[in-house]
Formats: structure tokens, sequence, C-alpha cells
């Protein structure tokens, strides 16, 4: 037991803890390479910090209590500042202005204790020591128990394979955020008409369909799966979590596995992981999936997210190597999904295609104006990203950059099936402020290239849910029951 007095090894604890219980609490979306590489990262950053507190100190035992101390604020940062946030009547002390000031007052005191009861170091030692071990045995508990559970993914439907008479490629391409018409009227002022009847000059019909989520997680697992996400109770104390259990409902979705079943090639040019194929856009802080899911609520990652938008971006403007650390990174991700679908078209398949591309845009930040031009983020990020002006321009561009998609689709692929939708409507600016239910209220059009576009002129009224069970009944010759609409408000968002 005396080497637990004397050596610390709950520095390196902390961060087997760290990633652990970050495990634990998000098993469906976290892998073994995002542990490692975040428990890598921030070992980095304390055995830097050890050092240098070190050649103040020359004191291994105090060096160590002090870099515990930093270690608990560096990677706690976040679950604190969240704890004392709204509802909790704390809130004030959840601002920067107070926590970052408290956190340095505090390590003086902190300090001058450890200093004063030196001869009790090696009890302390040996607590925290023993306190960590413990904590591992509880996860490792609960690790154990959840290599027991199945891997999250919607209820098979009842898909008759023996009906379906034709293969056509199905290209799904969603917008992020992108309203209705009724939407944008009402809010915006802004009249869309003109690119929709450019949509249906090119044979699309629009689609009557709504959301029924306004966050796009619950949304595209709700969309892939072809039913509701189960756990019903209550949506507005959702966790992050829960957004791995969204992501991995979406990854092994039942639409993938339809296609995949009827002998299709899987194509990915989204956001997200879906089967064995993995996202365009690994660790992007939008998703808030991977290692992020683990890493946002670290120190740095908060300050970047709450504080510094514009201070990296500055710097990462003009360096193509750092843009992807960077605000700048969803512009890169859009880029390199929409140079993916259009070079998979030159691409002769020996098997029938479903291609699922998701760009997020009209979704803010706003890169680009209506005409292509591209917006200095730094300069106009409150200005110009957050209200309506900027927002219409940046709709016009995607406007653009659809009919570019959609063009080139049907000039390589005329047969093919094409949908266009978005997971959800807006969900309001700081000019603008949107009711709940109009938050679902989102854009939907479908290219059909044979007779049964009849049946999508005569739909009532569906939501997203039910999309692809309408699309698998006229196209592919089944008869699955649609499941009754409904909508549900997630206020709790991470």
């Amino acid at each position: 037991m005396s080497i637990f007095k004397k050596v610390p090894f709950f520095l390196g604890l902390i961060v087997v803890f760290f990633c652990l219980h970050g495990y634990v609490q998000a098993p469906n979306f976290l892998n073994s390479t995002d542990l490692l590489q975040a428990g890598l990262n921030v070992s980095i950053v304390f055995f830097f910090f050890f050092l240098l507190v070190y050649f103040f100190t020359r004191n291994l035992i105090l060096t160590s209590f002090i870099t515990f101390y930093f270690q608990i604020w560096y990677l706690f940062f976040g679950a604190i500042q969240d704890s004392l946030k709204p509802p909790s009547v704390f809130h004030f002390f959840s601002k920067y202005i107070f926590l970052v000031p408290f956190a340095l007052v505090l390590s003086y005191f902190f300090i001058k204790v450890l200093k004063a009861k030196k001869q009790q170091w090696p009890k302390f030692v040996l607590y925290i020591n023993v306190l960590f071990i413990i904590y591992q045995l509880v996860d490792f508990v609960q690790l154990f128990s959840l290599q027991n559970q199945k891997d999250i993914s919607g209820s098979s439907v009842n898909f008759k394979y023996e009906n379906v008479k034709q293969k056509p490629d199905v290209y799904l391409l969603v917008f992020d955020e992108y309203p209705s018409n009724y939407q944008l009227k009402k809010y915006f002022n802004y009249d869309n008409s003109n690119f929709s009847n450019c949509l249906k000059s090119k044979g699309f019909e629009s689609l009557p369909i709504s959301s029924n989520y306004e966050i796009t997680f619950y949304s595209m697992a709700s969309t892939f799966n072809m039913e509701y996400v189960k756990e019903k109770n209550d949506y507005q104390n959702h966790t992050q979590s829960d957004i791995g259990k969204r992501l991995k409902e979406i990854q092994n979705g039942q639409v993938f596995n339809i296609f995949k079943n009827l002998g299709y090639d899987i194509e990915n040019n989204s956001i997200f992981d879906i089967n064995n194929l993995p996202s365009i856009a690994n660790n992007n802080r939008f998703l808030n999936g991977g290692g992020i899911l683990l890493t946002d609520k670290i120190f740095i990652n908060r300050v970047k997210k709450d504080l510094t938008v514009g201070f990296f971006e500055k710097f990462t403007s003009n360096n193509k190597l750092f843009q992807n650390l960077s605000t700048y990174k969803n512009r890169i991700d859009n880029d390199n999904m929409e140079e993916k679908l259009l070079s998979n078209l030159n691409i002769k398949h020996n098997k029938p295609i479903f291609s699922y591309t998701h760009l997020l845009m009209p979704h803010s930040p706003y890169f680009y104006d209506s005409i292509g031009n591209k917006i200095d983020f730094v300069k106009n990020k409150y200005e110009f990203n957050l209200n309506t002006e900027g927002f219409i321009s940046y709709l016009k561009f995607t406007n653009k950059l659809i009919e570019k998609m959609v063009t080139s689709i049907k000039f390589k692929n005329p047969n093919s099936i094409v949908i266009l939708m978005s997971d959800h409507g807006h969900r309001g600016l700081n000019d603008i402020k949107i009711a709940d239910n109009d938050k679902l209220s989102n854009f939907a059009h479908i290219y059909v290239p044979n007779s049964n576009r009849d049946k999508y002129l005569s739909l009532d009224t569906i939501t997203n849910v039910n999309l692809f069970r309408h699309i698998f009944n006229s196209e592919f010759n089944q008869d699955l029951l649609f499941l009754p609409d409904s909508s549900f408000y997630i206020k709790n968002k991470f």
C-alpha cells in the first residue's frame, strides 16, 4: 500500500477515467480509436503542463497535485459549466467572466493549503489514487454490462423483396435546415417559387412533407429507419448519449439495409457514417459525434466553440492545413461532398446505386453570397451570418448548387430517382423567431422517370418517417403501412 502513498498514479488514472467514463456514457458511437486519440492528446497537454510547473516548484508531489487540479478543470470544464446553466438557479456562475477567475483564485488557495499540509501529502496521494481506482472499477462493471447489448438499429419492416420489378438508381440529397416555401414567405418575406418552378420544369414534384423532429440527428434517424425514435418518454432531457444513439441508428438505418439486400451499392457523401462507410465530415463539430462526442466539453474546445469563433478563423482563413481545425471545416466538408457526388457520376457501376449526400447548407455559417463569392467570415460573423440577409443570400447560392447537382445527375443518369429534401425547417435567427410547429416545415421534391409520378401529385401531407415507406410502395411495388404522423420538440440541444 505504501507505493500508493508515494506515486501519483491519479495523473494517469484521471485520463483513463475521462475516456472510459465518456465511452460508458456514449457507447454507441465511440470506438477505441476515438478513446486512444483523445487520451493521447490530453496526456500530451498534461505532460507539458507538468514540466512547466515542475520548473518552478522542483517538487514532484506538489507538481502532481497542481497538475491534477489543472486536469480536473481542463477535462471537466464543460460538464461543470453545464451543471450551472439554466434551469439551475446558479446559472450566473456558469459564465466565463465568473467561472475562469474563480478557478484561478481557487487554485491559489488550493496551493496554499497544500503547502500548509505538507505532512498530509502521502494521505492525499493515497486517497486520490484509491478514489480513481474505484471509479475505474465502477466503469468497468458498466462496460461489461454494455458488451451484452445489441447494436442499435431500427425494427425491420416487412419488405417483400420478391415483389421488386425494377431497381433504378436512387439519389437522396439532403440540405440541412432548408425551409419550405410557406416558412420562407411567412418568416423571411421571401418568395422561393422561381426555384420551385425551375425544379418543376426539370420534372420534379413538390412533396407536402414535414419533419417529425426539429433536430437533425433525430430527424434522419427516423427517416432512415422509417419509424419514430424509441425513447419517447422525455425528449426535453436528452443527453449527448442520446445523440450517440441517434447517430448509431442512422448508421444502421433500415433504408440502407433494404437497398443493400436488393443488391445496391451504397454511396456515402454525407456527414454521417452509414453501414461500414465513413463520413466525409469526420470530427465535424456540427455532428458532435465520434471523438468530439468525448472531447467537446474539455476547456479548449468549449472556449473555441463559445468565445473564439473569429479568432481561429482569422489565422486559418488562408491556410488550408489548419482550416480543418476551425469553422471553415463546414465549408470544406460541403465542397468535398459536392465534389464526391459529381465525380462518382462518372464511375461505371455493375450494380444499382443508392447515393446519400447531406450538405450543411443553407444551415449557418454562410460561406458564400448569392452569386458564389466567398464571405469574409471573420469580418461578417455577427453582421452577416446570423441574420435574414445572410441566410437568404446563402439560400440563393444553395439553390444554384442544387440546380447544378440535379442537372448533372439527370444528364449522367436520366433514369434515376432523385429526392431533394431537408431534415427540418429553419429554427430561427437573431432577427427571426419561429414557432415550434413551423420549425418542422421542410423542403422536399422528387423526380421519378416513370408514370408513377401521379402517386406523388395526389399525396396527402406526410412526415419524414413515412417518406421511404411511400417511395418503396410507389417505386418498388411494396405495400408498407404508413405510421401515424406525429411531431416532437427537443428543447435541450447539445
